[in-house]
């Protein structure tokens, strides 16, 4: 067994102590410095808004929570569901959704109304849609250089 293998199992011994029974764990990656857990149940995780930041803290890790695939809304439904849990004065431009990720990127004139007080509207749309939320902000000013950064990074993730 590798020492990278030996860290990933003290790893998942640490998330089963700390993540509820009920929360199911399907994957536990690394992905460069950042650790990658994979769940069935995404809308648990954010209904439970200190449980990333325990395991972050517990772990020293930075932490990303991924759904599995096959739990995620279809994105007709989640865009349609997103657009009602954010308020219209954020005024969302787009929705790009990722599957292979499970996050949707909103772009949004007022990404705070986005995120909502202390994460509460991101919780929200995760515990309906079961997408990961990243917000960014839509340019007030159309920039070729934006535009062309954002389209390299779309063709990357890609």
């Amino acid at each position: 067994m590798s020492t990278v293998d030996k860290q990933l199992e003290t790893v998942r011994e640490t998330i089963d102590e700390v993540v509820p029974r009920e929360i199911t764990i399907s994957d536990v990656t690394y992905e460069g410095p950042e650790l990658v857990i994979y769940t069935r149940d995404p809308k648990q995780f954010a209904r439970n808004g200190d449980l990333v930041r325990r395991l972050a803290s517990e772990l020293r890790k930075r932490i990303s929570v991924r759904p599995d695939p096959d739990v995620l809304t279809p994105p007709s439904r989640a865009e349609e569901a997103i657009r009602k849990a954010v308020p219209d004065e954020a005024e969302i431009s787009e929705l790009d959704f990722h599957a292979d990720t499970g996050e949707v990127l909103i772009k949004a004139t007022k990404p705070g109304v986005v995120i909502g007080q202390s994460g509460e509207t991101l919780r929200k749309i995760t515990q309906r849609v079961g997408w990961t939320p990243e917000v960014v902000r839509t340019p007030p000013i159309e920039s070729a250089t934006v535009q062309n950064v954002r389209n390299l990074l779309q063709q990357e993730r890609d």
